[in-house]
């Protein structure tokens, strides 16, 4: 979930059928406003992405980014998208970080005021991983840390979507 304009924004998550005695995951944008104490479910914007659980998500300007989570069929995802919450539209799939098959994460966007009112991000190309050593981090973008890897092990490493280069984006392991 994020916070956006006193809103709270909520995307996918799990579902139980009592019928069926199944859980699978879900690909709902809900949008709670709790001034007027009212729910909305933002329709038709949820058919591009794969339903998922236990994805992370950050608010990067007017963009929610999601990344990774677990699929109805149990597959650890590792795909990074963007919802514009200004506009209640897709953005699309930004990249799919192979390096990072990730659930029950963390990510958080770390940003100069410029990135505030970024309307969009444009399509990524991941480098790959490069280990960052030293005690202090001077990067800004997209941080990720922990989770599960898809074999259910504990993860404790810190990555960094970094945007410093135009058109060129990288994501770097720190240790």
């Amino acid at each position: 979930a994020v916070t956006y304009k006193k809103r709270i924004i909520i995307f996918g998550g799990e579902k139980y059928n009592m019928h069926s005695q199944q859980r699978y995951a879900i690909n709902d944008i809900r949008v709670f406003d709790p001034e007027t104490v009212t729910w909305q479910n933002v329709t038709g914007a949820s058919e591009f992405i794969v339903p998922r659980r236990s994805h992370a998500c950050c608010l990067v300007g007017k963009n929610m980014i999601i990344h990774g989570g677990i699929d109805t069929a149990n597959n650890t995802k590792s795909d990074l998208w963007t919802f514009n919450v200004e506009h209640m539209k897709w953005n699309g799939v930004i990249s799919e970080v192979r390096e990072l098959p990730l659930s029950h994460h963390t990510i958080s966007g770390a940003y100069t005021s410029s990135m505030e009112t970024m309307e969009i991000f444009t399509q990524i190309e991941v480098q790959g991983t490069r280990p960052i050593r030293g005690s202090s981090i001077f990067k800004e973008g997209v941080f990720i840390f922990g989770g599960k890897d898809p074999n259910g092990k504990a993860r404790g490493e810190l990555y960094v979507i970094s945007t410093e280069v135009k058109k060129k984006y990288a994501i770097d392991r720190i240790e």
